[in-house]
Formats: structure tokens, sequence, C-alpha cells
């Protein structure tokens, strides 16, 4: 585990997730596909709310009109139809923050920086809540840390090891490889307070976590090759 004992997430009442996604996808529709995929899987666990947060311009939309999503659980199974309520999808200035338990990034890389800067714009001084980065590839950590290094926000690095796909015409959203893993920085003593429960959080979503005290290249390279044997 992140550095605590396991189980549930310790909060008396369901946590609110904010997934932040890159709105344009002019490039790709990746960080749309997995804040989708990440925000299913939270919901699934039956721990959390979650909150669809775009970022930036752009015309794509995280939760279609029926407000219902579908996914494939990542140990296999029938797929999962998560209704409407469990996941939304609210604006960023109205996000922002005081409605979220923590906040997870799954925006394109490119934005990683800008996305940092927003959030120093809108979260106060030593905000309590953590901020997980969960993009695809390495250093998007570290250029969101860069924007709140001086605003006292816990910021914890982190990636994911698969793509997420759509299936089929229903829209259905799927891990590819579907055992592959997420790799997160380890909690510190500092961050400790702060992020644990959260951190247990994902740990519910189904996928393997490795911690780690810093992330690399290496480290990447490590969870993409096993995630190639998932």
């Amino acid at each position: 585990g992140p550095g605590g004992a396991g189980g549930t997430p310790p909060m008396s009442r369901k946590p609110i997730v904010g997934v932040v996604y890159s709105r344009s996808t002019e490039a790709s529709d990746q960080s749309l596909l997995q804040a989708r995929y990440v925000a299913c899987a939270l919901a699934n666990t039956g721990y959390a709310l979650v909150h669809l947060v775009p970022f930036g311009e752009g015309d794509g939309a995280a939760v279609p009109e029926s407000g219902s999503l579908r996914f494939q659980p990542p140990g296999g199974g029938r797929r999962v139809c998560v209704g409407p309520g469990l996941v939304r999808e609210v604006p960023w200035a109205e996000a922002m923050p005081a409605s979220l338990d923590l906040v997870v990034l799954c925006n394109n890389p490119n934005d990683s920086e800008a996305v940092g800067t927003a959030l120093k714009a809108a979260l106060p001084q030593d905000w309590d809540k953590p901020v997980f980065c969960l993009q695809r590839g390495v250093r998007n950590g570290a250029a969101v840390k860069g924007a709140l290094s001086t605003h006292g926000v816990t910021v914890l690095d982190g990636v994911a090891g698969f793509w997420a796909v759509e299936v089929d015409s229903d829209q259905t959203v799927e891990a590819f490889p579907r055992g592959a893993g997420l790799a997160i920085e380890r909690l510190s003593r500092d961050s400790f307070a702060i992020a644990d429960g959260p951190s247990r959080l994902l740990e519910h979503m189904g996928h393997p976590i490795v911690y780690h005290k810093v992330l690399t290249q290496y480290s990447w390279g490590v969870l993409q090759l096993e995630a190639s044997h998932a």
C-alpha cells in the first residue's frame, strides 16, 4: 500500500473526485476516454461520486445525454453500466475547488503545465486535498508540481500503464491491456495525512498499483513491459 493499512477509504460520506480531462480532441481523444474510464472505475467501487471536469477549449463531451456510462472492469466479467448521478460532467469554474475531496488529472500531457497554472489560480493556498497525476507518460507530475511549488498543495506524481479505448457502438470504455497497472509516487511523511485515504480509494479501482519514491523513465518502461504481458 501507499504507507498505511489497507481497507476502504476512512470517510463518513462518499468523497467527490474531480477527474480532469482535456476538452480538445484535435490531436487525440485519449484524455477524454481515459477520464471516462477512470471515472467509471472509481464510481464502480461504490465509495465515490465523480465529477468529470473539462479543461480548455473544444467540443468534447464526457457524458452522453442519457447520463449513463458503460465500461469493462479490469477483472473481466460483464460490462457495467454506471448510472446517472454517479458520474457527472461539471464545468471547471463550478467544480474547483469547493466540492472536491481529491483531483485526478487525466489531461493530455501537453496541457500539464497549463493545468497546473489553472489549478494554482483555482485552489486556495495550502489546500488540504491531494492532486494525483494519472496521465500517460512521464514528467507530467513535474510540470504540475512546478506550477504549484509555492502553493502548498500536495501533488502526487503518477502514471497509467494502460490506454483507454472505446469498444463497440455503445461507447463502452475499456483499459488496454486490461490487467495493466498504475505507478504512483510513494507517500512521504508530509503527504501521508492528506493522501493516504485517497490512495486507498484508487487501489479499489481494480488495477495493480506500484509505489515508487521517484517516478523515472525507467519505472515507466517497466510498467509498460509488465502491461504488455498482463
